[in-house]
């Protein structure tokens, strides 16, 4: 604190000085703090006083002048004198004076003093404003921006939280974060944090996570703690915005699945048709083929070497007519015929005559079949070639042993049975074509790449779906779901 002032003879006269120098400390104050403690340096010198408080219009001292006159709320000497700060309707506190020097203490003359520096806060607080709402909409405006440049929700999210210090007041000591679905993206908590603002994140109008702000620095009080009434409108327009972004980008990607579900299913009908009008063409030749082969190996005697040629043409139909037989059910020319059908009892039936294949390819069968598990209207035998398919895919995955597991459970609305192996595990480029006809990994000779598509003919003409997770290094789980709703057999 500085010593106490030089008497001024002329008070009056020093008005226009200070207003000068009253006016240079609006436009250069950046803060509020900044202001009252240059103003204390400016009465300093101009031989005012030797302390000066700004009080907030909150305060009850503030509130007490704001009712009286000027000169009516000066104290007598040497007592600290408090004067009312006002400009036009607007209070904005009061000036409390220490050590005022003899020849300011004539009321008028506070009153004068009190005029200025009133019109030197207020322009002041309105440049300051102004300040902070250029940054909030600058803040808001950039949230705009990010939404609509595309990338992933996290890193859009992560960049918003990275955004938002620099709209709040004391953005030098600003931590901000954004939870979503238990996901913290941003600024972590920290233990220094010792006041923290927040809003909830809606979508669809649950409640998905929040917006955090914190300070790490205990900053004087506010409306809101040490936030200000406006940063609490621009975090619950924040948290708007972040719920919005958060709707239509999964809206978008139910879109993006839709259509890739719509084109897959058209690519798979055209070759449907196709399959059919082949599968049928090639039935009579191949049963003519078959039949005229089979009455020449009843000739007898044959010689040796021809009747293994004729062994190997009967192989080479049977195989044939089974690839005839895949092609028509993957086209749906075979529809399913529905009957109450228990999945646990199908379930045991396949692992009965695999459990042999299992066992010499050392995986490991396990069992997690739910108990008392409803029916559903079902084909049984198409069932089983659909868990026989998906179980000789398993174990050719795992060529070094491992685990399967077979589970079955249900809900209100579907029975669902999984096959998880712990083999190599599929690319995402792979796994979405597996269900493409003739789409086969393995070597020439060793797959047709029908299996799968078979599948998922069933399965579509049960009224089901089926899903597929992998990755690699780690396993496949494919997960069939049938409706418990009785209905026809679905054809194209």
């Amino acid at each position: 604190m500085r010593g106490a002032p030089e008497p001024s003879a002329e008070p009056a006269g020093c008005i226009e000085t200070l207003r000068e120098g009253l006016r240079q400390l609006a436009r250069q104050s950046a803060s509020r703090t900044s202001f009252a403690e240059d103003l204390q340096a400016l009465l300093q010198d101009g031989g005012v006083c030797t302390t000066t408080t700004v009080l907030s219009p909150g305060s009850r001292l503030a509130a007490t002048l704001a009712s009286r006159p000027a000169a009516d709320a000066v104290s007598p000497a040497p007592l600290p004198v408090a004067i009312p700060l006002s400009f036009g309707e607007q209070t904005l506190g009061a000036l409390r004076l220490e050590g005022v020097a003899s020849a300011w203490r004539d009321p008028e003359v506070l009153g004068r003093l009190a005029v200025e520096v009133a019109a030197c806060l207020a322009y002041q607080q309105a440049r300051w404003a102004l300040g902070e709402r250029v940054k909030e909409l600058s803040c808001l405006y950039a949230i705009a921006q990010l939404g609509d440049q595309g990338g992933s929700l996290e890193e859009t999210l992560f960049t918003i939280a990275r955004l938002l210090p620099f709209a709040w007041q004391h953005s030098d000591a600003c931590l901000a974060r954004i939870v979503l679905d238990g996901r913290t993206l941003g600024a972590p908590r920290s233990v220094g944090e010792v006041a923290t603002q927040a809003a909830p994140v809606l979508v669809d109008g649950v409640e998905r996570g929040r917006v955090e702000v914190a300070y790490a620095r205990v900053f004087p009080q506010a409306e809101e703690g040490p936030f200000l009434r406006e940063e609490r409108n621009l975090i619950d327009e924040v948290a708007r915005q972040v719920g919005q972004l958060v709707h239509r980008r999964a809206a978008e990607e139910e879109r993006a699945a839709l259509a890739e579900r719509l084109r897959h299913s058209e690519r798979l009908a055209s070759v449907g048709r196709l399959a059919a009008g082949v599968a049928h063409e090639l039935n009579e030749p191949l049963g003519a083929i078959l039949g005229y082969t089979q009455l020449v190996q009843k000739a007898s005697p044959l010689p040796e070497q021809s009747a293994a040629d004729l062994d190997r043409i009967v192989k080479a139909c049977l195989h044939a007519r089974e690839i005839v037989r895949n092609l028509l059910l993957f086209a749906r020319q075979v529809p399913p015929r529905l009957v109450p059908t228990d999945l646990n009892v199908v379930v045991h039936e396949v692992l009965h005559f695999m459990h042999g294949r299992c066992e010499r390819a050392g995986v490991q069968v396990i069992l997690r079949l739910e108990p008392d598990l409803p029916p559903i209207p079902a084909d049984a035998a198409q069932l089983q070639q659909v868990l026989v398919n998906l179980v000789a895919n398993a174990v050719q995955s795992m060529p070094a042993g491992g685990s399967l597991t077979l589970s079955t459970r249900s809900d209100s609305v579907e029975v669902a049975m999984a096959v998880a192996d712990t083999g190599l595990g599929m690319r995402d480029d792979v796994r979405t074509r597996i269900f493409d006809p003739f789409f086969t990994t393995k070597e020439v000779g060793q797959g047709t790449g029908l299996g799968l598509a078979v599948v998922h003919g069933i399965v579509e003409a049960h009224g089901g779906r089926i899903l597929v997770s992998s990755s690699l290094g780690q396993g496949s789980t494919f997960e069939v779901r049938l409706p418990f709703g009785r209905r026809e057999a679905v054809l194209p």
